[in-house]
């Protein structure tokens, strides 16, 4: 074989892998995989219990400066998960739940049931108090400001919570939330002038375990908030396992696609090279089928 044609054929195969790795490592393809990096500075307020690799939980969150914008950005987007979304079905469809207000009957389930477990439940502050008799003077005078001079009724009666502890107790809990709180039934956080609405998809047991269904649900709920979006004027980020996997999904689609036609590409420009001709390209083509449906025969 002459000296510049096996210079050719070792040539081409250096040439293909520079190329493959300047799109490998020029591209960024890294997927975000923590709320610190969608959400920027807000991902300090997220709970530490959303920020799971639960294949069952997306947590969406509407932003913007404007308090009452985005508590009518939240609604709308809430609205519109019920509605046919772009890709033909609704992103409710998708889910066991979605988790945005708290209702009335909530607030009644959840006192209901620390009133039947109340041992125990004290706030973080009034229990350093009870440590010293000062301490436990000041929590009783507290609690008869409480019941008798403050505009806001405890949630507790007197004969069930004297002392205000349960009380304390329940409603010291959005503090565990790194910032939350419940305003107007919406766990709000307000962080560098801008207020932050957070809302709980709920997916469905089966859905995280097909990817293709994963990869339309993905689809449906890009398009819901990107119209909202648009139409509202506010940032809406979304993220979780669940997405995470549907773009995993999507990419290895994709570059399994670009991968075989580089492939073919090359044998192609490799069958130019020692052969000098394209006249042996039909009988490469033909090998490779051949290839192919035996090894779908070996499958079947």
């Amino acid at each position: 074989m002459p000296v510049r044609r096996m210079l050719a054929l070792l040539t081409a195969p250096l040439v293909l892998a520079a190329v493959c790795g300047t799109l490998l490592f020029g591209l960024d393809a890294r997927i975000a995989t923590s709320l610190d990096e969608l959400i920027d500075s807000t991902g300090r307020l997220i709970p530490s219990s959303l920020r799971t690799r639960s294949l069952g939980t997306v947590p969406v969150i509407v932003s913007s400066s404007d308090s009452a914008q985005a508590r009518q950005t939240a609604d709308a987007l809430f609205a519109a998960f019920h509605q046919v979304a772009p890709g033909g079905r609704t992103v409710a469809s998708y889910c066991f739940d979605i988790r945005y207000r708290m209702e009335g009957d909530e607030l009644a389930r959840l006192t209901d049931f620390f009133r039947a477990h109340s041992a125990g439940l004290v706030a973080p502050s009034v229990a350093e108090k009870l440590k010293t008799p000062e301490g436990r003077a000041s929590v009783a005078r507290a609690a008869a400001r409480r019941y008798y001079s403050s505009p806001v009724p405890p949630l507790f009666k007197p004969e069930e919570d004297p002392f205000c502890l349960l009380d304390g107790f329940v409603t010291s809990l959005p503090a565990s939330f790194s910032g939350w709180f419940p305003k107007g039934g919406v766990l709000t956080a307000e962080r560098d002038g801008e207020a932050h609405l957070l809302m709980l998809l709920e997916l469905k047991d089966w859905l995280p375990h097909e990817p293709d269904k994963l990869v339309e649900f993905r689809r449906s709920l890009r398009g819901t908030i990107r119209s909202v979006s648009r139409l509202k004027g506010c940032r809406i980020s979304a993220c979780g396992a669940p997405l995470h996997t549907a773009v995993s999904v999507s990419n290895c689609k994709r570059e399994i696609g670009w991968l075989s036609w580089f492939s073919l590409l090359f044998i192609a420009a490799l069958a130019v090279v020692a052969f000098r001709s394209v006249r042996w390209i039909p009988l490469l083509a033909l090998s490779l089928a051949t290839s192919v449906f035996a090894g779908f025969a070996a499958l079947l």
